[in-house]
């Protein structure tokens, strides 16, 4: 019976002195060692093409036409279940083989393949935790994935606080400070929330008389530093009863003398002499009416016709013309 192997060599070993140990490697896949080696070129003469078909793994003369033809891959895969291995399948880029103190002809030309090849995929650093053959091959085929590097993540123990201790001191006062304005920060706008209470509970009238005693000056009169005191007085005397004690009589009025208040109104926080346009003026009448004269009187027509009433309305618009308690902006 004859057997006839086949084995291929890449033209690129054989370019790169690297044929013989190519072929060595196969044959040993299959348990055949030669007993003479014959030298290889190391680097075969240029070709104007590259080998053809006939000149690869061509049969011998008189072989069996069932022959068994044998890939570098089937080679190497049967490799694996022979007992003798190969030295240089385990040799690391850039080392000799266990127990030799240099690396031979075939083994570095291999590894200056790799640097070149490793070269034009990028790869900054070569690995030499797999052996330098199948590094190659990897090379080669483009499988090679270059293991990433650890991510360079702070633990925030080594971090460094870039402010002194007295910026730090400093920080902190402001800090501080900061809370303790908010905290205090009340407002002009507060204290007419904590008058339009009053007003809700006990009438316009009854604020028109309190309010102002309450707070010894007009409401716009009151200063920064003394607000947080007049609206507690507020809140306080909202929470208590409405004072009786020298209630004055009802005073009286007429319609004509609503009318004006009304115009008033209007040129201050409108600057027009219409009470009845879609203004500042034609949303406050009915806020500014409904507490002192009852609800649904929201308007000159909802007034009942007699003094006391015309009365109550002209108290209820003096006193927002001079409190302004819904904080519009005087025009005049």
């Amino acid at each position: 019976m004859t057997l006839n192997v086949t084995v291929t060599v890449p033209e690129d070993e054989i370019r790169n002195g690297a044929g013989a140990l190519y072929l060595e490697r196969a044959m040993l896949a299959i348990g055949f060692q030669r007993g003479v080696s014959l030298p290889m070129p190391k680097c075969a003469p240029e070709r104007e093409k590259p080998l053809d078909d006939t000149l690869r793994g061509a049969p011998v003369d008189g072989a069996d036409q069932d022959s068994t033809d044998m890939t570098a891959s089937e080679a190497a895969k049967r490799a694996a279940d022979t007992t003798e291995v190969n030295p240089d399948t385990v040799r690391p880029y850039g080392q000799s083989e266990e127990g030799k103190a240099r690396r031979t002809k075939d083994q570095m030309a291999i590894d200056k393949d790799i640097e070149e090849m490793a070269a034009s995929h990028g790869v900054s650093e070569i690995p030499t935790d797999i052996p330098a053959i199948d590094l190659h091959a990897q090379l080669k085929a483009g499988t090679f994935a270059a293991s990433e590097p650890e991510a360079n993540i702070s633990t925030g123990g080594e971090r460094i606080d870039p402010t002194s201790e007295e910026d730090a001191a400093q920080d902190k006062a402001d800090e501080a400070a900061e809370v303790e304005e908010t905290r205090k920060g009340v407002t002009l706008d507060d204290l007419r929330q904590a008058i339009g209470a009053y007003q809700k509970k006990h009438g316009m009238a009854a604020a028109v008389e309190a309010i102002p005693a309450l707070l010894g000056c007009a409401v716009a009169d009151v200063k920064d530093e003394d607000l947080e005191s007049a609206i507690a007085k507020v809140k306080a005397a909202t929470e208590g009863a409405a004072p009786v004690e020298d209630k004055p009589a009802a005073p009286t009025a007429t319609k004509q003398d609503v009318i004006d208040l009304m115009v008033a109104y209007a040129q201050k926080f409108d600057g027009t002499n219409n009470p009845g346009a879609d203004s500042f003026t034609a949303a406050d009448i009915p806020r500014i009416l409904e507490p002192a004269l009852g609800d649904g009187v929201t308007g000159l027509s909802k007034i009942p016709d007699d003094p006391e009433a015309y009365g109550a309305a002209v108290v209820a618009m003096k006193a927002a013309i001079e409190g302004n308690p819904f904080g519009r902006k005087a025009v005049a």
